[in-house]
């Protein structure tokens, strides 16, 4: 996992898995950035498997930055995360 800064915005880029074991770490990170201005960027395109706590930590990090008035922008995963997204309906989320 990568945090970077392109001023003004922050960019979190997940590689590999993004599932119960590392969903904590990547959640904790899109905490702190966002207590910081600028657009959040989630950077999923590396990410080759998903999981359940994975979609809800993407569902949960969308509902969050709508309640704050704040973008969050994710860039969704492509094989089997993209399939897990479609196949739940929750492409609406990523771009």
């Amino acid at each position: 996992m990568l945090v970077r800064r392109e001023t003004p915005d922050w960019i979190l880029e997940v590689d590999g898995e993004l599932d119960i074991a590392t969903v904590s770490t990547v959640s904790d990170a899109l905490r702190r950035i966002g207590l910081l201005d600028g657009q959040v960027t989630l950077d999923l395109r590396a990410v080759e498997f998903m999981d359940v706590a994975g979609m809800h930590l993407l569902a949960d990090a969308h509902r969050a930055a709508e309640l704050s008035g704040r973008r969050l922008r994710i860039l969704g995963p492509g094989g089997a995360g993209a399939r897990v997204l479609e196949l739940t309906g929750m492409t609406h989320l990523v771009e």
